[in-house]
């Protein structure tokens, strides 16, 4: 079964594993998937929001001009933002719903979730 984001998705990487696209911290453990990120994000918006990712984007730029604009997937509980921008490869995507804390260390920024991963 393929994965599907859901309110316990914690962020979407790329996998370290070759055979896979995405590695998936999720409440419930680790996952992989043959799926980008952005295709994950895409079905997430269309499943849950009515709309696909890029029409999404588009309309968050517009109103609040941001480059890396976040997506929002239902509110308030599912709300993902990008590292860097999503064209790039290792831009890894964020769901701030389960992020306890944000902690600066050597110039890079590690990011504590509430399972404390």
């Amino acid at each position: 079964m393929e994965y599907r984001i859901t309110r316990c998705s914690y962020a979407l990487v790329s996998s370290d594993r070759p055979e896979y696209v995405t590695k998936i911290y999720d409440k419930n453990g680790i996952f992989y998937s043959k799926k980008t990120k952005l295709s994950l994000l895409d079905e997430a918006c269309i499943r849950m929001r009515g709309c696909d990712y890029r029409g999404q984007v588009r309309a968050f730029k517009k109103l609040f001009g941001y480059n890396k604009a976040p997506v929002i997937l239902s509110l308030p509980h599912i709300f993902a933002i990008p590292t860097k921008s999503p064209s790039v490869h290792d831009c890894q995507w964020i769901f701030l719903q389960h992020v306890s804390n944000l902690i600066e260390q050597n110039g890079r920024l590690i990011i504590v979730f509430k399972n404390k991963q």
